[in-house]
């Protein structure tokens, strides 16, 4: 009969295996720290590699410059060959303007070359003036307005140009005895003056004469009385 003694009895014992050991913790600390050999930096190949662009002083395309000798030259005045510059022609051209010393109004440097007069009625005593009054006969006092330019234009020919308005004495039949702005080619403006024991003052337009009496001074036709003698004074 088998029995379970027997059957531990008969079975062979198996000793442990000492060929394998029990791995043992290693501490970090023992680990072996791996080499790590520096990586070099690339750098740039001065021997072999491309050269850095430059600009080629020497075989490159030169820098566009002013050509002083082939390129064309920089406009100019070509004072030979171009049109001239418009200038006043002094032969061919239109006179310059200027001013009309016989039709126009005359300048205050004119006006005084005349005599300067008071012009008296032998009539009345009374002397010719000019004011913002009209033309009449006055007494005598002496102001501009009874000065007047007795400026001689040609022979037995005058202007008569009042120093109270600095305009002359004018006579037509349409707005009869006046002063306006003196124009010296108007006939209206225009007196001869003779002597005929006394002056009489004849308007060149008209042919009527200066007369001062009872009906004031105005211009009518020539009598050869009293009231038409006048004298500068």
């Amino acid at each position: 009969m088998v029995t379970g003694a027997s059957i531990a009895a008969a079975a062979p014992s198996v000793a442990p295996s000492t060929t394998e050991e029990t791995a043992e913790p290693t501490s970090v600390s023992e680990l072996p720290t791996p080499s790590v050999e520096p990586t070099t930096t690339p750098e740039a190949d001065t021997e072999g590699s491309a050269p850095t662009p430059e600009a080629d002083t020497e075989g490159s395309a030169p820098t566009p410059e002013a050509d002083t000798e082939g390129s064309a030259p920089t406009p100019e005045a070509d004072t030979e060959g171009s049109a001239p510059t418009p200038e006043a022609d002094t032969e061919g051209s239109a006179p310059t303007p200027e001013a009309d010393t016989e039709g126009s109004a005359p300048t205050p440097e004119a006006k005084a070359a005349g005599l300067i007069n008071t012009i008296r009625s032998n009539a009345t005593g009374a002397c010719l003036d000019s004011s913002s009054f009209g033309v009449r006969g006055f007494p005598c006092n002496g102001l501009a307005y009874q000065r007047w330019n007795v400026s001689q234009l040609d022979f037995a020919q005058f202007e008569l140009e009042s120093h109270g308005t600095w305009q002359c004495l004018d006579h037509n039949d349409a707005y009869g005895l006046r002063t306006s702005e003196c124009r010296t080619l108007s006939t209206n403006q225009k007196w001869n003056i003779t002597n005929k024991g006394g002056l009489e003052i004849r308007n060149r337009a008209t042919n009527k004469c200066l007369d001062d009496s009872a009906l004031g001074v105005r211009v009518i036709t020539c009598n050869d009385t009293v009231y038409q003698r006048w004298s500068l004074i």
